[in-house]
């Protein structure tokens, strides 16, 4: 049963990118910071989090390495960095999904603004496909995002939504992110949050995130569509992070995730 929900995940991969009738979508997101919250951007201070929010992480470096449901035939890399100057923030990053007969890229370009206690960020976002003989596909989105924090309360909104007339793709498929994170106190904190899409049942998540003991966290969520939990965990190191992430599956392996982050002024 695995194996035949293997073959058909590749197979649809595939089909998608060989099929101009639709516009690509976004890459799943592997960093281990963002899997181990299922992707409640209040949670992450990482610079990955500006892949789903413009407006959401703080300035650093990341990068890490994905293992899609134990296939060995998909593997996801990722790079982000978020560099702050005064009140502003630049964004640049590149995830690609990469398999002898299809290589998939999404790349990114962004800025954002700060006027305590608001943040506001924009970027561009172009999907690139190329299939070895059959040709290529692109496909690029505008993002904008928001977020606002009110003493120990974050809520973060991101909107994402085709170009027109750019790209292959014939029809909108605009998205909406929405998390709201609680710290409870020093060493622990709490998200809730939701995606919704067209055509698409809403995905809602909830998530933690809390200090096992010194320069050691713990991250863990649920989220509905598909009924999945992750797990993760954070290694500090001052201004260092290893962090590690598994996400469970109704039907495939599970999908494990290894990354390293580094925080800048």
């Amino acid at each position: 049963m695995v194996l035949s929900a293997k073959r058909c995940l590749l197979a649809a991969l595939l089909s998608v990118a060989m099929s101009g009738l639709i516009c690509l979508e976004p890459l799943p997101f592997c960093n281990p910071f963002l899997i181990g919250v299922s992707g409640l951007t209040t949670l992450t201070d990482d610079a990955s989090a500006s892949a789903i929010n413009p407006a959401a992480g703080e300035s650093g470096i990341s990068s890490s390495t994905s293992f899609l449901h134990g296939m060995r035939a998909l593997n996801q890399y990722e790079l982000s960095s978020l560099l702050n100057y005064k009140n502003s923030s630049f964004i640049a990053a590149w995830q690609a999904l990469d398999n002898d007969d299809y290589t998939r890229q999404d790349f990114r370009l962004g800025a954002r603004y700060e006027i305590k206690p608001v943040r506001f960020g924009m970027g561009l976002k172009l999907f690139y496909d190329d299939i070895p003989g059959y040709g290529s596909e692109r496909d690029y989105r505008l993002y904008e995002g928001v977020r606002a924090r009110f003493k120990k309360t974050v809520a973060d909104l991101a909107f994402e939504h085709k170009i027109p007339p750019f790209g292959n793709g014939s029809k909108d498929t605009g998205s909406l992110s929405f998390s709201i994170g609680q710290k409870l106190d020093a060493d622990s904190e709490v998200s809730f949050g939701l995606d919704a899409s067209q055509n698409l049942p809403v995905n809602y998540k909830l998530g933690c995130r809390f200090l096992v003991f010194r320069d050691f966290s713990a991250l863990a969520s649920w989220s509905s569509q598909p009924g999945r939990f992750a797990f993760g965990t954070i290694f500090s190191l001052r201004s260092f992070n290893l962090a590690y992430a598994l996400q469970t599956h109704p039907e495939l392996d599970w999908t494990h995730s290894i990354g390293i982050a580094a925080s800048l002024p």
